[in-house]
């Protein structure tokens, strides 16, 4: 697995996990989540996309950006499509389609060690757990993360965000949970429903006192590379006037 013997020069600190996109909007968009399969010695990047419907439009000499989260920050990439795989049976969930990029032309980094915050209000389904010893992007963890949301749909409950970060949430429910639960989360942000494991990390009557319920801080402690990224595109779209 090559990518772990590092090239920080063109992709500082990167991982498995990564998105696609196309930078041309329209019909022919390409967002797709990626593997990481190889990096080879020139700094091209081997990619198995995760799902070839949303594959198809990916050609050869295609201008993309390859984003991924790593210790508090979104890298994006400009680069290029070098060479694409024959397509998948789109119909097939399990389908991945197979794509080379190259070495990046320009590197942007918008988010830095210290994490943003924004005063929104999300609805937070949540249900109490007794782990955080769980990789939700792995097979285990996602067969754990589909058993707490079918206990979340009897016996869950639920919140609403009064603020939000790269790192965890402030949110307004009945005084249910208390400081060190673990907590199994479904964040119904505009753009898709996400899902994490946090810990309470405190609670009280936090301003504004009129709205019911107590206030609550969740520390995020396990989530996927692509529910990063939607948080953080989330909050800095926040930001933006």
């Amino acid at each position: 697995m090559l990518w772990r013997m590092g090239y920080p020069d063109n992709y500082p600190g990167i991982k498995q996990g990564v998105r696609l996109i196309s930078e041309t909007t329209g019909p022919e968009e390409v967002q797709v989540t990626a593997v990481v399969d190889r990096v080879d010695e020139d700094g091209r990047l081997e990619l198995s996309c995760l799902n070839a419907a949303k594959a198809v439009h990916l050609r050869k000499d295609l201008a993309v950006i390859l984003e991924y989260f790593r210790e508090g920050a979104i890298y994006k990439m400009h680069t290029a499509v070098v060479d694409v795989g024959p397509e998948s049976d789109v119909k097939d969930p399990k389908a991945r389609r197979q794509v080379i990029v190259g070495p990046s032309r320009e590197l942007q980094k918008i988010q830095r060690r210290r994490f943003s915050r924004v005063f929104t209000a999300i609805r937070v389904s949540f249900i109490k757990v007794d782990t955080l010893d769980i990789d939700l992007t792995s097979r285990k963890g996602q067969k754990q993360a589909a058993k707490w949301a079918k206990e979340m749909e009897l016996s869950g409950r639920e919140g609403s965000t009064e603020t939000l970060s790269g790192s965890g949430l402030r949110m307004r429910t009945d005084p249910d949970v208390t400081t060190g639960d673990y907590l199994y989360m479904q964040i119904e942000l505009p753009s898709a429903t996400v899902e994490a494991v946090g810990e309470v990390v405190w609670m009280g009557s936090r301003p504004p006192k009129e709205v019911p319920g107590e206030a609550v801080g969740v520390d995020f402690k396990s989530w996927s590379d692509e529910t990063r990224l939607t948080i953080l595109e989330f909050v800095e779209g926040q930001k933006r006037p």
